[in-house]
């Protein structure tokens, strides 16, 4: 390939920084199909009771509760073609976070005891998420500059002032380092989360 207007040493530094996770969130969904909209929404907004107070028996506060929806509808099903009304369809459900992990596996036993209907979408994070994105953020521009000055001593010229620095989308970069977690065998609770940063990094060279 021809370079129409050189410029200088094109590099992508990559660093994937791993932490304990501290925060779980789930979500949870309660419903009931019944004869009457009445009835159902009375007999799944009692359920939602009942599991709101399992997770208050946890020490998850009500302001950890977010995403609530509540929806019903009636509900059918086809016999050959014929539609048969079946009942009310109430269905509810929400999103809450925890920092007990240690208890989390009886947590969510404790949930479906009470009544829900299913537990969902859990993931784990950690509070400090932001502050590991940085530190990677940095440990991914230190690796493309090392690979700039490994690039430069190898063609025996030198580098001048970094002239362009872009975050890339680490789907989007080649041999991808992303977000994931690792799996723990016998636990719910994986042993790290990862936070990734991919950067290019463009590094002028000095004449002569």
């Amino acid at each position: 390939m021809l370079i129409d207007n050189p410029w200088g040493v094109g590099t992508v530094g990559r660093a994937t920084v791993r932490s304990a996770p501290d925060i779980a969130t789930a979500q949870v969904v309660v419903e009931h199909t019944e004869p009457t909209s009445a009835e159902a929404m009375r007999r799944t907004t009692a359920v939602l009771d009942a599991v709101r107070a399992a997770l208050t028996g946890f020490g998850v506060p009500d302001t950890a509760v977010t995403n609530s929806t509540f929806a019903i509808r009636p509900e059918t099903h086809w016999t050959g073609e014929k539609e048969i009304f079946v009942g009310h369809h109430c269905w509810a459900s929400f999103t809450f976070a925890t920092t007990g992990l240690g208890r989390l596996e009886e947590l969510l036993g404790a949930l479906v005891a009470a009544g829900a209907a299913r537990i969902g979408s859990v993931q784990f994070d950690v509070s400090t998420r932001q502050e590991l994105v940085d530190q990677a953020r940095r440990e991914a521009v230190a690796d493309a500059r090392r690979k700039a000055r490994l690039y430069a001593d190898a063609a025996d010229v030198r580098l001048g002032q970094v002239v362009h620095v872009e975050e890339l989308s680490p789907r989007s970069a080649p041999d991808e380092v992303g977000e994931g977690m690792s799996d723990t065998p016998h636990s719910l609770v994986p042993a790290h989360v990862e936070v990734g940063a991919v950067i290019l990094v463009g590094t002028s060279i000095l004449p002569g």
